[in-house]
């Protein structure tokens, strides 16, 4: 009975009837999708739920169970086809990523990379917690307005026993409709509480780089706590219980920038980052391929890699070496291509697989003299990786490699960083990459750091160190920060909301601004870029109108108005000094 019904075929709908939104009855739902009503009725209402869905369970990443309802191939087809209609008219919202063609978990990771708080917020039962009426009421609701018979149809062919089965194409896109109130109110929580949020599916993401998330969101269940449980606050959970759904307290989760934070299963402590058992488990197969052959190594795989979260009715597994390409080019577009680790692996799979070659660039980037750079904190790092990132575009740097090193396993600042620069100095095994300690020009450290302007000083154990070089604009300043590389009229601008950075001299010692505008530093700070502690009076009084380093930093990276075009010359001689240093090596005279 069933096999007659996997002969069954759906012919273009398009030709057959109009627009989905013009259906109006059921003759009308089955001329475009291509079937009769008989068998409309049969897959409806003659064959049980264990006929129309094959269970299956299948081990998540973590070992526990997850159960999938997969229908059968007519009733699929179908699906599909629905599924197809209903892309076509959701309209995301920014912050929704799951399911949403021309997003990814690498953009839903972007937002919320180098904060100093993420929380991880898992809905319980997501797509159990969509019943029959409220996806009913979906298909009665903007952008349908279905009458009764037809919403009532399309509500029957989406769910199963009452809720949308996991597994079945139309459950992902009505969920994003369903969550379409839940989104708003939960975007407006966060921009009340000065934090991000996104949502990918059931998992709900917020983070912010204030001192502590609100508790109305989220908190450590151990109050010294990092990396925990967390408690969902009140606010956050009523919103969320009173848009039908529930929060799966045990998965929940609040991770501080000391602990590895991960949204999407992407690290977004300071880069985005691939996890280290997924480097672990690609290093491996091609160790066990080189080794013992692929034969071997494919079996391996596929025992012990491949069938995690793959449903045991799927055929028989893919191209080995096409599951491994793809895996390779994830690491590629979450590192990038300038990413040692993903260099190292290319190289070794492009021994292994024919057809498998490093573009021209990548080789270069795999030949040359590679460096790691240490710098005094996460912002440094942002800015100087994103003018590279220009100056190469330009062609200029080219051959230029530098690995950031990532400050989520060490303190920041100026002490703390040449206290490693001295103690890698001295460790007793040798230090093959090179390493190089980048300091601002604004502390006692600038003299120990350097030799001479512009040179690099060497501590021994293949580490050097050496200072921000004074660019032009600057040259009548002793001291200067990352930040000073740019122009000033590019550096203290205002944002769309009216905030920006202020520079230490603009504040008398009793904390009035020296032009008197309507702002007041609280505290004399050491710093030379004043990011916090100021704050608007008189006219300005309760108004947003600091600007912090990060928030800055972000808006250079992400090229948001009007912080998307700065001149970047004054960061140029950073890397004439270490393009000097890497051809000086390459010439046995450094």
């Amino acid at each position: 009975m069933i096999g007659r019904l996997n002969r069954m075929g759906t012919t273009n709908q398009t030709t057959l009837f109009g627009s989905f939104l013009e259906v109006g009855s059921k003759q009308d739902l089955c001329a475009f999708l291509g079937l009769s009503e008989s068998k409309l009725n049969f897959l409806l209402y003659k064959l049980t739920s264990a006929e129309r869905y094959k269970t299956e369970v299948i081990k998540k990443r973590n070992g526990s169970p997850r159960t999938l309802r997969i229908p059968i191939a007519p009733l699929k087809k179908i699906q599909k086809v629905i599924a197809g209609e209903l892309s076509k008219l959701y309209r995301p919202r920014q912050h929704v990523y799951g399911y949403v063609k021309g997003k990814s978990i690498i953009q839903n990771a972007q937002v919320h990379l180098a904060q100093r708080w993420v929380a991880r917020i898992d809905l319980k039962d997501f797509f159990p917690s969509i019943n029959f009426g409220r996806t009913h009421g979906v298909f009665k609701g903007h952008p349908f307005h279905f009458n009764d018979e037809v919403a009532t149809l399309l509500a029957q062919i989406a769910t199963d026993q009452n809720e949308l089965p996991q597994g079945a194409p139309t459950s992902p896109i009505i969920s994003n409709f369903i969550c379409r109130s839940l989104d708003l109110e939960l975007k407006q929580m966060a921009k009340e509480h000065r934090c991000f949020y996104t949502r990918y599916a059931d998992d709900l993401i917020f983070s912010t780089n204030l001192k502590r998330l609100s508790p109305q969101i989220c908190v450590p269940a151990a109050p010294e706590g990092v990396s925990v449980q967390a408690h969902v606050g009140d606010g956050l959970r009523a919103i969320i219980e009173k848009q039908g759904f529930s929060v799966n307290d045990i998965k929940t989760r609040i991770f501080d920038r000391s602990g590895r934070q991960q949204v999407t299963g992407i690290t977004v402590n300071e880069k985005l980052n691939v996890s280290r058992e997924y480097i672990r488990g690609l290093r491996s197969v091609l160790h066990v391929s080189s080794k013992h052959g692929e034969p071997h190594a494919a079996a391996w795989f596929f025992s012990n890699e491949y069938h995690r979260n793959r449903p045991g009715w799927r055929p028989d597994p893919p191209d080995f070496r096409e599951v491994i390409r793809g895996k390779l080019g994830f690491v590629r577009s979450v590192k990038g291509a300038e990413d040692t680790t993903y260099l190292t692996l290319a190289r070794k799979l492009s021994l292994l697989d024919d057809n498998f070659k490093l573009s021209q660039a990548e080789q270069q980037q795999a030949e040359s003299p590679r460096l790691m750079v240490y710098t005094e904190g996460v912002t440094d790092a942002m800015h100087l990786r994103h003018a590279l990132h220009q100056f190469k575009a330009d062609g200029l740097f080219t051959d230029l490699n530098i690995d950031w090193a990532d400050h989520t396993d060490r303190a920041t600042g100026e002490g703390k960083l040449w206290q490693t620069c001295l103690s890698d100095a001295k460790r007793e095994e040798f230090r093959h990459q090179t390493q190089i300690f980048l300091f601002d020009r604004d502390s006692d450290f600038a003299k120990k750091a350097e030799s001479k302007p512009g040179k690099l000083k060497h501590h021994g154990n293949n580490v050097y160190s050496f200072c921000l070089p004074v660019p032009a604009h600057r040259v009548d300043r002793t001291q200067i920060c990352i930040e000073h590389l740019y122009h000033d009229d590019f550096l203290f601008q205002k944002d769309t909301q009216g905030r920006r950075l202020f520079a230490r001299e603009e504040f008398e010692q009793d904390g009035n601004h020296v032009r008197h505008e309507d702002v007041f530093c609280r505290y004399s700070k050491a710093t030379l870029i004043v990011d916090s502690n100021v704050s608007g009076i008189g006219s300005l009084r309760g108004k947003p109108v600091v600007l912090s380093k990060k928030q800055f930093a972000d808006y250079v990276e992400q090229a948001v108005a009007p912080f998307q075009s700065p001149s970047l010359d004054g960061f140029q001689g950073v890397f004439e000094v270490l393009q000097q240093f890497v051809h000086n090596q390459i010439q046995g005279d450094a």
